[in-house]
């Protein structure tokens, strides 16, 4: 990864994060461009970068996601790690800052939510879990043992189908412990039709004296609506090694 993308995958996370306000999002954590690279602290001595992980199956690519019975998704997907180390997925504030879309470009860009943000609620749900409460993790250790991050082997593929809809958030009101509280709460709605740029981010964590540990945020395009179902590929090449000044 040369120096010059590094920096602007940085610069169109920061601004897609800044801009995730209004109705494609709110400013809660978890909007498009939120990568949250500080979740895997991959410095610090003794952590298990296997812990919490889930293992690929033999038998071709692994498929996550939710759809109506008998519905085909609108869009899949593939994210395949074609390198010769494991890609790391971090899972913690959900699929929202592993794969985002945006349409348009910086600094006219608009983000679009296409799961939903971090710790939210349907605003058709009842009161008493329309602002859900999401406890932060007590202390480094915890935090490890929380963890939730999904391992693509190399050579493997992940899948993940998308309904083609998006998520709106609103202000609202809900029950926590009986007390009104304020929160943001989703609906959904289909995407408006446009051409996209996603991309999917995931942690390369290497060993290697040639490499550092770092991000990996291959784009595509995606158009909408489509004459049937498609697949949007990422392919997670072999890092570039890293330079030494």
């Amino acid at each position: 990864m040369t120096r010059t993308w590094v920096l602007t995958a940085l610069a169109i996370a920061g601004f897609l994060a800044a801009t995730c306000g209004g109705k494609q999002g709110t400013k809660s954590s978890g909007g498009p461009g939120d990568t949250h690279v500080d979740d895997l602290d991959v410095d610090e001595p003794g952590v298990d970068v296997d812990a919490g992980v889930s293992e690929m199956a033999d038998a071709g690519p692994e498929v996550i996601g939710e759809l109506p019975e008998g519905q085909e998704p609108v869009v899949t997907f593939e994210l395949y790690n074609s390198a010769d180390e494991d890609l790391v997925l971090s899972l913690d504030r959900g699929w929202q800052p592993v794969i985002s879309g945006y349409s348009g470009k910086p600094p006219n860009a608009k983000p679009i939510l296409m799961f939903a943000t971090h710790c939210t609620a349907a605003c058709e749900v009842d009161e008493a879990e329309r602002c859900p409460y999401c406890p932060k993790a007590k202390d480094s250790v915890e935090e490890r043992e929380s963890e939730l991050r999904k391992v693509i082997p190399p050579g493997k593929s992940l899948e993940v189908v998308w309904d083609g809809q998006i998520f709106v958030y609103e202000r609202t009101r809900g029950l926590v412990d009986g007390r009104k509280k304020k929160c943001n709460c989703y609906r959904k709605e289909e995407a408006p039709p446009n051409t996209y740029t996603v991309r999917a981010c995931g942690l390369r964590i290497t060993k290697s004296a040639k490499r550092t540990s770092a991000y990996q945020c291959p784009t595509s395009t995606m158009t909408l609506p489509a004459d049937g179902p498609q697949t949007v590929r990422f392919e997670f090449a072999e890092p570039e090694p890293t330079k030494i000044h």
